[in-house]
């Protein structure tokens, strides 16, 4: 793990020992539910929260995980930024960095919610995002939102027409360069602005996908960075340097179904960040639930199975999930990319991937364990990275919180609510910095 100091997710019912995870990332497997939060999830972001040496960022969607992080950090006494597009006072722009990174951000972001689409329309649709967001960087720089693309897709009072014009007249002396404007400015003013031309019509999901994204006033507002006032600029590459923890909250209550997707770019772009780090700074990630996050995060997983500077605890809801993305990555990339697997009672599996991907005596312990586990305790399996091969598994009770120290959260969690609460009557949409 990126930590200095391991992680202990509970003791062993058998022989009484400490449970430590090894190095690598951590998948919790199991239906949602008070036991899972108090067994394993909010012990171990205590931990984590609690190594001040060590930023971490926290992806929740329930508002429950957010506000006990929150309350953890400020016990604590670090510097948080938390996220949530119903409170105020900070901004994110996904089109800000490199050229090529956006790019590709977006349109895989693209791609990954269309993925039932005709691949003829996927294929013109990730042609037009690339065009698009070419011709805003080149014209607009970092000042380009997704506000401006929206404008720029749609022809808004002519301001695309506009833009591709301002593009086709950047000089530049690389005949590359010199070509591909060349083929942009044509492709735009002979297909897709052309109203003879059937491009347009062929990327309304383009459209349709964007104006879902930025129908939510809190959310749009968010993603509108060259709006006058005082703002915090949400980035990673500061918020990891400065060993922050950094918890973003987006409820589906609040943004519908734009939650995951605003939690997607946000993620792709600490993604970048720590892909790209040149001198990584140890970090932390929690994310809620894993699912609807790949098969962005691709990348990440591989990476942190040989890149320890950063580490991954994640959620899964179900057997089923677990089984899914074992197959989904063929190559194995998935699993080991979670060397450290906890799996609560009750959680169900088919019993051929079962038998597949577990030996005989874990497959003995889980079937004892969904029989006669009590509330707290859990099934655990970790491959240990220095002794290649070698698993170590069992049955294992939580490392709960003391009892004084959860009374005082809870506490403290219904004034953070009320705070957070009251933001929300007076806020025009964005996040907050504490």
């Amino acid at each position: 793990m990126a930590t200095k100091n391991r992680l202990k997710i509970g003791i062993d019912t058998k022989t009484n020992e400490d449970i430590f995870l090894k190095e690598g990332n951590l998948l919790i497997v199991g239906k949602e539910g008070a036991t899972k939060k108090d067994t394993i999830v909010y012990p171990i972001l205590n931990q984590m929260i609690s190594q001040k040496d060590v930023g971490i960022t926290i992806f929740d969607h329930t508002g429950l995980v957010s506000k006990v992080a929150y309350a953890i950090a400020k016990k604590n006494r670090r510097k948080i930024s938390y996220v949530d597009p119903m409170l105020r006072r900070v901004k994110f722009n996904p089109l800000r960095g490199n050229e090529d990174d956006v790019i590709s951000n977006f349109v895989n972001f693209f791609c990954s919610y269309n993925m039932e689409s005709p691949r003829f329309f996927i294929d013109t649709g990730s042609r037009l995002l690339t065009y698009s967001i070419k011709v805003l960087k080149t014209t607009m720089g970092q000042n380009a939102t997704l506000l401006d693309l929206q404008k720029f897709l749609e022809n808004i009072k002519g301001f695309g027409r506009h833009m591709v014009a301002l593009f086709s007249r950047v000089s530049s002396s690389d005949p590359m360069t010199i070509q591909e404007q060349e083929l942009i400015t044509s492709w735009f003013l002979q297909d897709y602005f052309n109203d003879k031309s059937k491009v347009y019509e062929y990327t309304s999901g383009v459209r349709a996908f964007l104006m879902d994204l930025l129908s939510n006033k809190a959310i749009a507002k968010m993603f509108n960075t060259s709006e006058e006032g005082e703002f915090l600029e949400l980035d990673f590459k500061k918020h990891i340097e400065n060993k922050e923890v950094v918890i973003v909250n987006t409820n589906p209550a609040d943004l519908g179904g734009a939650y995951s997707k605003i939690q997607t770019l946000i993620a792709l772009h600490l993604q970048n960040v720590i892909l790209h780090e040149t001198k990584p700074v140890p970090h932390m990630l929690y994310f809620k639930e894993l699912l609807h996050l790949r098969p962005l995060f691709s990348d990440l997983f591989q990476a942190s199975s040989f890149d320890h500077t950063f580490s991954m605890i994640a959620e899964m809801q179900n057997g089923f999930h677990y089984e899914y993305l074992h197959y989904e990555y063929k190559n194995g990339s998935f699993i080991s990319s979670f060397p450290n697997v906890v799996i609560m009672p009750g959680t169900v599996m088919k019993e051929e991937f079962r038998n597949t991907i577990f030996s005989r005596r874990e497959v003995e312990i889980m079937e004892d364990a969904d029989a006669d586990m009590d509330q707290h305790e859990f099934y655990y399996r970790m491959i240990d990275s220095c002794a290649k091969g070698y698993t170590v598994s069992g049955a294992a009770k939580g490392a709960l919180l003391p009892a004084e120290e959860s009374e005082f959260l809870q506490k403290r969690i219904k004034r953070y609510t009320r705070e957070f609460e009251n933001q929300k009557r007076f806020s025009g949409g964005a996040v907050s910095t504490f």
